[in-house]
């Protein structure tokens, strides 16, 4: 059981790197919006800490293909993440306080 979870594990530490790659391939066939469907995908199913490095490509994509409000919506939606990724560290802390 313990050697399945450390599979898993690093499975999903490549899989961030594979939606990349694959979002990346996608985009040199000028599939943009093949590819923001694959950000989208991996950001909706990937765990949070793997999804940093996801944003950051789909931003630059986005700056780079996108409209306006394509690039308003990942830049919001990034910003949104850390907010609840602060928050989160947040109510961790306040939990462990004594008061």
């Amino acid at each position: 059981m313990e050697t399945e979870l450390l599979a898993n594990d690093a499975h999903l530490a490549m899989h961030h790197v594979l939606v990349i790659v694959q979002a990346l391939l996608v985009s040199v066939c000028c599939q943009h919006e093949r590819a923001r469907v694959i950000y989208k995908y991996a950001l909706n199913h990937l765990p949070k800490d793997k999804c940093e490095e996801v944003y950051r490509q789909y931003t630059v994509h986005e700056k780079k293909f996108g409209d306006r409000t394509a690039i308003e919506d990942v830049i919001v939606s990034k910003r949104k993440f850390k907010y609840e990724e602060v928050t989160d560290c947040l109510i961790v802390v306040h939990s462990l306080s004594p008061f």
